[in-house]
């Protein structure tokens, strides 16, 4: 029996802060279909003083709103409703095509595969009989020799050869679930990193709504024959041991976590997409590593989303009783 469906109303609101000439921002929303473990609702509810679109593909679904050179306070508001389950250890889910695994093994600029990722991987995975002991063995492998840094901003740049370069492998989701990716790939494994939002807090916010606006994460999954894909987080393992004081990694509550972390996912997540090199529609300049946070451009120039006194965005998330 597969876990319940959960809902969540789930509300991004934009402002941009002194702007100048024409304004656009890319606001990422969850996909209109495809997943196994969730499901988005048509409909998509935009406020605010913009020109607007919903954006489904080609690339991430996001929406796309453009502000004219008059407009002294731009402002939107996306509200979608999200259904997620979690994923439990050795569930089927439903067979990846033959180009979701050709995908999931092609290398991006900042996810590479040749290199040092390639010897690593080579030496992490050597004499593994099938993808799912390769991935086990990078997965313990990552989580053996990394660490969570709390002083990198936001989820991390996600390069996975300069982190490894650099010989000290510290980062946050981006990064560490980044170099499972890469690994995973150099090893010949499907695999990809799905960015996405936590949606459990302790903070409510109004109508029982709850702010998740700095609760960006990113998840790593694999495939192997007669498996599907397969969840894992050695980033969330790191995190954990972090959390809990930096126990060693014998550490009973340490094991529990590792083992859960493979395989499982809980359903208070939702996923916006897996995309590298992301080259958003109207948006000047070079592609983006990822897309997870909203971005911003106006008066001729890109805003860092990660400073609030250039851009004020705001994420709420409210449990929805009674299913989608």
């Amino acid at each position: 029996m597969r876990p319940a469906w959960h809902t969540f109303e789930v509300s991004t609101r934009v402002e941009i802060v002194s702007p100048g000439g024409v304004s656009r921002a890319w606001i990422p929303i969850p996909p209109a279909a495809g997943i196994d473990w969730q499901r988005r609702a048509e409909r998509v509810v935009i406020r605010g003083n913009a020109e607007t679109r919903v954006v489904d593909g080609p690339g991430p679904s996001h929406v796309v709103a453009t502000w004219v050179d008059d407009e002294p306070a731009p402002g939107v508001e996306v509200v979608v409703r999200v259904a997620t389950r979690a994923r439990a250890p050795g569930e089927q889910v439903a067979p990846a095509t033959a180009a979701d695994r050709a995908e999931a093994l092609v290398p991006s600029r900042w996810i590479r595969t040749d290199g040092i990722v390639s010897t690593t991987a080579a030496r992490v995975s050597a004499g593994a009989a099938s993808d799912l002991e390769r991935a086990r063995r990078i997965y313990d492998w990552v989580v053996d020799n990394t660490f969570r840094d709390p002083a990198v901003r936001g989820c991390g740049p996600g390069d996975v050869c300069a982190l490894l370069e650099s010989r000290r492998l510290g980062g946050k989701c981006a990064d560490l679930n980044g170099l499972f990716v890469g690994l995973a790939r150099a090893a010949g494994v499907p695999a990809r990193e799905w960015y996405g939002l936590r949606l459990g807090t302790e903070t409510p916010v109004g109508s029982g709504a709850r702010d998740v606006t700095r609760f960006q994460h990113c998840r790593a999954e694999f495939h192997a024959d007669g498996a599907g894909w397969v969840s894992v987080d050695p980033s969330d393992v790191r995190k954990f041991v972090l959390d809990q004081g930096d126990p060693p990694l014998d550490d009973p509550r340490v094991q529990r976590v590792r083992e859960e972390l493979f395989g499982s996912a809980p359903a208070n997540w939702i996923a916006y997409n897996h995309a590298h090199d992301v080259r958003l529609p109207d948006a000047p300049g070079p592609a983006l590593p990822y897309f997870l946070v909203p971005a911003v451009h106006t008066g001729g120039a890109w805003r860092d989303a990660l400073d609030p006194e250039r851009v004020a965005y705001a994420i709420t998330a409210r449990p929805v009783e009674g299913g989608e």
